[in-house]
Order: structure tokens, then C-alpha cells, then sequence
């Protein structure tokens, strides 16, 4: 899908199905959310410019053709931006936040996985 914009020349989105869009209703309903949200090429360059902050981001990159989540990382203006493998635009909200969440928090699951060793061991 293209989305147009006129501040960063728009930005081209892949679709998981992009044989959808050419019913008049998905059209439609393609029309409804470009006007509502923001272009993802402009947001991608100022999120990329922005620095983080402890929160944790998430947002379709276009420069890296995936969804991504920033981790704040000390001494990264920045943060750290993971890819999450999910380089359809159309993902479901859940299924974005849930692979976030995956590779936000894995260093989480890892200390759990290694404590429970360390129980075991002693």
C-alpha cells in the first residue's frame, strides 16, 4: 500500500493481504485509518531523531520494513531499536505488542530460566 505524504514523499506499506484493499469497502476502510493516523515514514523519522525515554516504544519503521520496539538503554541517546519480524504493516495491535513484549522482556525469562537453575544446582 502507498501512503501518501507530502512532508517525506509517503511511504510504501506491505500488506498481508493486499488483494483486500480492491473491494470498494477496505478501500474505504483504508482511506478512514490513513486520515487518522500519522504517516508512518514521518513518525519513523522522529521517533528514530527523538531521544528515549524509560518507556518502551513501538512502531511500524519503514526504513527497516518491520515493526520495531525502542528499549531504553543507558549511555544510547537513542535506546536500542529490536525488530520484532513482523514486516506486514496490517499486523494485529496484540500480535505487535505481544512480539514486543517477547523481546523486551526475554533478559526477564533468562534470569528466571538461569534462578531456577541455580536452585536446583545448590
Amino acid at each position: 500500500m502507498r501512503w501518501p505524504c507530502e512532508a517525506c514523499q509517503g511511504a510504501e506499506l506491505p500488506l498481508r493481504d493486499p488483494a483486500s484493499l480492491a473491494s470498494s469497502h477496505a478501500g474505504l476502510r483504508c482511506n478512514w485509518w490513513v486520515a487518522d493516523q500519522p504517516c508512518p515514514g514521518c513518525e519513523t523519522i522522529r521517533r528514530r531523531l527523538e531521544p528515549s525515554d524509560a518507556d518502551l516504544a513501538v512502531w511500524y519503521d519503514t526504513m527497516l520494513g518491520d515493526w520495531v520496539v525502542q528499549v531504553p538503554c543507558p549511555g544510547f541517546r537513542g535506546g536500542v531499536l529490536m525488530p520484532l519480524g513482523l514486516r506486514w504493516f496490517d499486523v494485529p495491535w496484540p500480535e505487535v505488542y505481544r512480539a514486543a513484549g517477547d523481546v523486551a522482556f526475554a533478559d526477564d525469562a533468562f534470569d528466571d530460566a538461569l534462578g531456577d537453575e541455580q536452585l536446583r544446582v545448590q
